[in-house]
């Protein structure tokens, strides 16, 4: 099927379904394909040249690691995904002209909110915390992925009847192949998480111990940029990369061919440690935390602990201005970060506990 066809088709479908209609409006978006992890394609609007002439909504996103640690721990889980969520949100009548895009088959507008759009998320994050006004189960949303989280099956059951039942009410759809049900263990946001806690997907990893050794420096900050995001499970992560991080720097890059012996095990040592990251613990309210640092020339580190269980690493390397600290400094100063570093995490769960 060709790119035109596809146009054709989900236009077409798009019209039946009452999501477009056809337009008169002075604004014109161009069309844009984007294809998906099934191999379909994603019908879009290129939507920057409006975007960057609209007024910003201010609206609260929840922080992913939040979501995820908050989860982590319970004992059964199902992640509910809305049917083109977007889609299911009328536009305001008055502003639907300005979502107007052009194709070879004429003009049209939206009916319902258009993904593209800058206000989108946002809206559709608000849309789903009202719904969560009429509901008393454990979920959690972030934009248009749901997760709920019970303590055992007859709870969750119920949980997932209320929860069906609402947006039921609402007339919110479904993609039910992309929904599960009643999991000990789940993919949510990224990561597997379970009753044991959070840990990140063998695939991901499997995709950065495959990395070639990088010779220019895109390619560097691509792998140090892929490694970074697991850093919360990889000890010293930091100091570990130091070597590689100096490359980043001005008028410093070698290719891979170049390295020493120092930068070579930089690349190989955090490679390893990808290979069996620990399963971060689910943090426990009720029990209290240890907070352990470490600090040298090469950086500072920490880790939070909870029943002898990692909950959480952090680490950095030195600002030049810290590189001169007497050793004592240094300790203080590990201690000073991972405080700030934690901070959100226990002190969320100590408040609840009260």
């Amino acid at each position: 099927m060709t790119m035109k066809d596809e146009i054709k088709r989900q236009v077409e479908q798009m019209l039946k379904d009452n999501i477009i209609e056809h337009s008169n409006s002075q604004f014109a978006s161009p069309v844009v394909l984007v294809k998906k992890k099934d191999g379909t394609m994603r019908f879009a609007i290129d939507y920057r040249k409006l975007n960057a002439i609209t007024i910003k909504q201010v609206y609260h996103l929840p922080i992913i690691n939040e979501i995820r640690e908050e989860v982590a721990g319970k004992k059964i889980f199902t992640s509910f995904d809305f049917k083109s969520g977007f889609h299911q949100l009328p536009m305001n009548p008055e502003h639907k002209e300005r979502t107007a895009f052009s194709c070879w088959m004429g003009l049209f507008q939206f009916i319902k909110v258009p993904f593209g759009l800058c206000g989108a998320p946002t809206t559709f994050m608000r849309a789903m915390n009202e719904l969560k006004k009429y509901i008393s189960a454990s979920f959690l949303i972030y934009i248009d992925d749901v997760i709920l989280s019970s303590e055992n099956e007859i709870e969750h059951l119920n949980d997932i009847e209320q929860f069906l039942n609402v947006i039921s009410n609402f007339g919110m759809r479904l993609k039910l192949e992309k929904c599960e049900f009643g999991l000990a263990e789940i993919k949510y946001l990224g990561f597997f998480i379970s009753e044991n806690g959070i840990r990140p997907d063998p695939k991901d990893l499997e995709c950065i111990n495959k990395i070639k050794p990088p010779n220019n420096l895109h390619e560097l900050r691509a792998f140090l940029g892929a490694v970074n995001y697991f850093r919360k499970f990889i000890p010293s992560c930091a100091k570990i990369l130091g070597p590689l991080y100096e490359l980043t720097k001005d008028n410093k890059f070698k290719t891979s061919t170049e390295w020493n012996e120092e930068e070579w095990n930089s690349f190989n040592e955090i490679k390893e440690k990808l290979k069996s990251p620990p399963v971060l613990a689910p943090p426990n309210p009720k029990e209290s935390y240890i907070i352990e640092t470490d600090a040298s020339l090469k950086g500072i580190g920490a880790v939070l602990i909870q029943n002898k269980h990692p909950v959480a690493y952090y680490s950095r390397t030195l600002k030049d201005t810290e590189k001169r600290y007497h050793i004592n400094e240094l300790e203080a100063l590990a201690i000073s970060q991972a405080l700030k570093e934690f901070f959100n995490l226990y002190n969320r769960y100590r408040h609840n506990n009260n």
